[in-house]
């Protein structure tokens, strides 16, 4: 994935985010997690390759571009996301004529909400 803007980043892949530079003399490219006080990001030609691995909230990341003319600088958030996941379901039935309970979970982020259909039309909704 490569990140331009604020964008939603599946978690355990990678992403690329770019800083795109110019100036009259050579510019350093340097990528913080945070602000420019936070964590620094290893960078090969203004790019910074991240692994989410966690179920994180949004990460601000910081590009702070120098030279001997000044300094510029830039932010981006990336958003961690998990694809829903059913971790269980169960049916309980009652007594012959009694409605039966069914319970779904699942997980994911941001959190999955859920429909329990019978055929295409929903019988239970949870949000």
């Amino acid at each position: 994935t490569q990140v331009n803007e604020s964008t939603v980043v599946e978690v355990n892949t990678t992403a690329t985010i770019e800083c795109n530079t110019e100036g009259d003399a050579p510019v350093t490219v340097a990528w913080y997690e945070g602000t420019t006080a936070g964590r620094a990001v290893a960078v090969a030609n203004g790019s910074a390759t991240l692994t989410f691995t966690q179920q994180d909230s949004p990460v601000n990341y910081t590009c702070v571009a120098s030279n001997v003319f000044g300094t510029s600088s830039t932010s981006l958030t990336v958003t961690p996301r998990i694809t829903p996941v059913i971790t269980s379901l169960i049916a309980l039935r009652g007594a012959p004529a009694a409605p039966a309970t069914l319970a779904c979970t699942a997980v994911g982020l941001p959190a999955p909400s859920m429909r329990i259909q019978r055929g295409d039309v929903d019988v239970a909704y949870r949000v």
